[in-house]
């Protein structure tokens, strides 16, 4: 089980990032000396930030200039926020626990899933120790809150499931409706999502809850995914996730979540719709045959951190950052994975990143800039491999990819993806504009 891996990870004494990884959930958690510095989730986004700025009360404009010091210093935030006299230590440390509890709390429930550990050592290692936990005692606070009372019906033993989290449908097998009810259905399955659209090439025939008079979203990015050969799409923006999928030759099925919805769960109904889940068989995967590293590009912190990176985490193909402004790639590498096939997935979807917004009309959540929320990430299905991108930052338009294999979790992928980006940020130093 999950926690059981991180307190082998915490009793070691380990300095690094714990990563936890389901096609629903996403943690990391990261340990300094084997006490816990850090949590996030993907179920409780921004809630460190969240509290802060409304225990401390910290207005909006400050909150952003803090943020962009943190990145130019390569800071943390909690000590930035106290040296800049907006926030005192205990009100930090209270933010930072119930993040941390919250993060572990979806560990305790989310049912089976992929570890990894991946050795920061020389990154987190002057981490001020004053905000960092011991991990029996945080799991010994939630054990007792949940404990149940005397003569309450003990907790019955896991039968290995995936739990679902409260608020959401579990979605299973999904035959598709006759009548044109495809969007209708994709609407009722999951929770978060504002509408849904059953295109023919880029005509909408079916909107759910009800028709726009608007374009809801470019019809390029259509153009640049489903029907040039991706199977799946998800691109998240500060303003929600956009997603869609393959159902036919020249038919899709589109949804916008909104920016707190769980995009994994969108995606696993997107794939019952599609009934496209199986991955491409092994006479189709020449491409994948295992062969030498290969690296591109003379940027050698970079390429060694990818390296690094590939040989700590095998089930990624191949890594590559990409210039956008420029038009071409900066640097990458790979092993299972040719370059030439590499190269070429990105830069048949860097198109729809490099869009400034998938979304014409929609205005930016207010709180987005305030929370940290500014870059964009992608996945798309590909035939052979999942396709993950993300912007490191605007100061040049840098887009990092990881190529996984088809038969990894995508859960795992979206965190390989926050784990290298953050690890690249720091290196580099990429901010916002």
């Amino acid at each position: 089980m999950p926690l059981d891996a991180l307190r082998s990870v915490a009793e070691r004494g380990c300095t690094g990032e714990f990563i936890c990884a389901s096609p629903t959930v996403e943690v990391h958690v990261y340990l300094q000396r084997g006490r816990i510095a850090w949590a996030t989730d993907s179920e409780h986004p921004f809630v460190f930030t969240r509290q802060l700025q409304k225990t401390a009360q910290i207005d909006p404009e400050s909150f952003r200039d803090i943020l962009d010091s943190c990145r130019r210093e390569k800071r943390p935030l909690g000590e930035t926020l106290v040296s800049w006299g907006v926030a005192t230590w205990d009100e930090v440390k209270d933010a930072l626990r119930h993040q941390i509890e919250l993060a572990l709390d979806v560990l305790h429930h989310g049912g089976p899933a992929q570890t990894l550990f991946l050795d920061r050592t020389e990154q987190f290692a002057q981490y001020e120790s004053g905000l960092t936990f011991d991990l029996a005692e945080l799991l010994g606070d939630r054990d007792a809150a949940h404990a149940p009372s005397q003569g309450s019906e003990a907790p019955r033993p896991s039968d290995g499931s995936m739990s679902i989290p409260e608020g959401t449908r579990s979605v299973g097998p999904v035959s598709l409706p006759s009548g044109g009810q495809h969007a209708r259905r994709l609407l009722d399955a999951v929770d978060g999502m504002l509408w849904a659209e059953h295109l023919e090439g880029t005509t909408v025939i079916e909107a759910a809850p009800e028709p726009s008079e608007r374009p809801r979203f470019a019809p390029e990015i259509v153009e640049r995914t489903v029907l040039d050969g991706a199977e799946v799409v998800a691109l998240r923006a500060p303003e929600g996730t956009l997603a869609g999928a393959l159902l036919s030759s020249s038919s899709s099925l589109w949804c916008r979540l909104t920016p707190e919805a769980t995009v994994g769960l969108a995606i696993s109904a997107l794939a019952a719709f599609t009934g496209t889940g199986t991955p491409a068989s092994d006479s189709t995967n020449a491409h994948l045959e295992r062969g030498p590293v290969w690296v591109i590009g003379g940027d050698t912190p970079i390429t060694t951190a990818l390296q690094d990176f590939l040989g700590r985490a095998p089930e990624t193909l191949a890594t590559l950052l990409t210039d956008v402004d420029n038009g071409g790639w900066s640097c990458g590498a790979g092993g299972a994975l040719a370059p030439e096939y590499a190269l070429e997935i990105v830069r048949r979807r860097a198109h729809v990143l490099a869009a400034r917004t998938p979304f014409p009309a929609a205005a930016r959540p207010e709180d987005s800039d305030d929370v940290g929320f500014r870059f964009r990430t992608l996945v798309t299905r590909e035939r052979s491999v999942w396709c993950f991108g993300a912007e490191l930052g605007t100061r040049p338009r840098t887009i990092l990819w990881l190529l996984l294999h088809r038969r990894s979790s995508q859960g795992l992928g979206w965190a390989y993806l926050t784990s290298l980006s953050r690890q690249l940020m720091h290196l580099r130093g990429w901010r916002s504009g």
